[in-house]
């Protein structure tokens, strides 16, 4: 009885363990000496993964840039240039998580949701970066 119990419940992890993992994984070859949105995370987003492989270091900005105004403060965020914001040399990761938007009490936007911004940090004319969420519902500007 106990191995027909053991039995039953793998069975049932098994069956909803492929609903439950999914990922939408994008390239952006779009990175250059211009600042540009990379990524959009949805409200449902927790994970977003950032992996630079290319030959030129990258800056990153998760504030939105100065194009994105939050709904609550009014306020810009601050786009990269090729010495301001997050450096991610090539063959290197960044991972963001984040909770989802609304998951916080009384705050329906935690901040964390705001587009990515890159933009190229060397002397390279482009760059290659892999972008993975945990969604389906984020979306990729540029690529």
């Amino acid at each position: 009885m106990k191995n027909l119990i053991r039995s039953l419940i793998f069975a049932a992890i098994a069956v909803c363990l492929p609903v439950a993992v999914h990922a939408n994984v994008w390239k952006s070859t779009s990175v250059s000496t211009t600042a540009v949105t990379i990524c959009v995370p949805s409200p449902q987003c927790h994970v977003v993964i950032i992996q630079n492989n290319g030959s030129g270091a990258v800056r990153l900005s998760i504030d939105g840039g100065t194009s994105y105004v939050d709904p609550v403060s009014g306020k810009s965020g601050n786009s990269p240039t090729a010495t301001y914001g997050y450096l991610l040399q090539p063959g290197q990761q960044l991972t963001l998580s984040m909770p989802p938007q609304g998951a916080g009490p009384g705050n329906p936007d935690s901040g964390l949701h705001r587009p990515i911004v890159a933009i190229m940090a060397t002397g390279a004319s482009s760059t290659t970066l892999d972008i993975v969420t945990d969604d389906y519902f984020s979306t990729f500007p540029t690529s």
